[in-house]
């Protein structure tokens, strides 16, 4: 697996499916904040192992995602925080 130049989503999609032979399943929720309106969390055989908040779904989805692979894969640090 060469992550350079993807994103976590991809990363994790691609992880998954090579090890698990499963696909990650993520859900979303609206919250109240104004500044991060949109929460995900990403399943992996009915266990939840990342969530992530944001500007918008696709934003959640990726902080969910990198919350996933930090669990997953706790040596890959390829993410800068932002």
């Amino acid at each position: 697996m060469n992550p350079s130049g993807k994103s976590p989503v991809c990363i994790l999609h691609e992880y998954v499916q090579h090890t698990l032979r499963v696909q990650p399943r993520y859900i979303f929720k609206e919250l109240e904040s104004a500044n991060m309106p949109y929460g995900a969390i990403v399943m992996i055989n009915d266990m939840e192992y990342g969530s992530g908040y944001g500007s918008s779904k696709k934003q959640a989805k990726s902080e969910a995602a990198k919350a996933a692979l930090e669990i997953l894969i706790p040596k890959m640090k390829m993410f800068p925080p932002e």
